[in-house]
């Protein structure tokens, strides 16, 4: 007997088992981690799904030419290769590119 209430061994107060209690905040914590890891997931496939329409902006632009300009000027010919058109790639060979 505990403050007037009678606590059987492995039970909480009116006899409430100890896992009833615990039960629901539990189911709750597990509903809200997944809703949080939807919402993340949402976001993240988002960004993913818009970034090639992205590309076409004058920021895109701006950051492939320092990109190219970066890896041109450092030597690494074939990173800077790879930023060239299809077309300029099928012209022109990656060692004549390095010249």
């Amino acid at each position: 007997m505990v403050g007037g209430v009678v606590v059987e061994a492995g039970k909480g107060p009116a006899g409430l088992a100890s896992s009833a209690v615990g039960g629901k905040s539990r189911a709750g914590g597990y509903a809200a981690a997944a809703v949080a890891l939807a919402i993340l997931g949402l976001g993240l496939g988002w960004a993913q799904a818009i970034w090639p329409l992205n590309q076409q902006s004058s920021k895109a632009l701006a950051r492939r030419a320092q990109s190219f300009w970066d890896m041109r000027l450092s030597g690494d010919s074939m990173g800077a290769y790879d930023y060239m058109t299809e077309a300029y790639r099928r012209r022109v060979d990656p060692a004549g590119f390095a010249r």
